[in-house]
């Protein structure tokens, strides 16, 4: 895993997302900045469709998840679900990414079509 890569930068942050509301319809969570953690992101991630978005300047230009987006969704599935088997922790986070940044490319291939 690449040291300064968006995943490796999210799992850093994953103890200190503060998980505001979580429904069926979306989850919401509040985020400090890694370099200023006096700034607060606000992350939202839809489930139907899922979809997500964060008010950091990377979230708000571009369609790849950002760290807080990323961490965000580890931050749930650490508290709201448990996994069995030796080497979740690794595998679960990589999951998530990948689908994450599948999900931001069929995004952004549909914007392009249409703009």
């Amino acid at each position: 895993m690449e040291e300064g890569g968006v995943l490796a930068r999210a799992l850093k942050l994953v103890d200190r997302v503060r998980l505001v509301r979580v429904s069926p319809e979306v989850v919401e969570a509040e985020v400090p900045g890694e370099s200023d953690p006096s700034r607060t992101y606000v992350v939202r991630v839809y489930v139907e469709p899922l979809d997500f978005e964060c008010s950091c300047p990377h979230g708000e230009h571009r369609f790849n998840p950002c760290k807080h987006v990323i961490a965000t969704v580890l931050r749930l599935v650490r508290d709201y679900m448990t996994v069995a088997g030796r080497g979740a922790e690794v595998v679960i986070p990589v999951a998530i990414h990948e689908g994450l940044s599948k999900l931001a490319y069929l995004k952004a291939r549909n914007y392009s079509r249409y703009a």
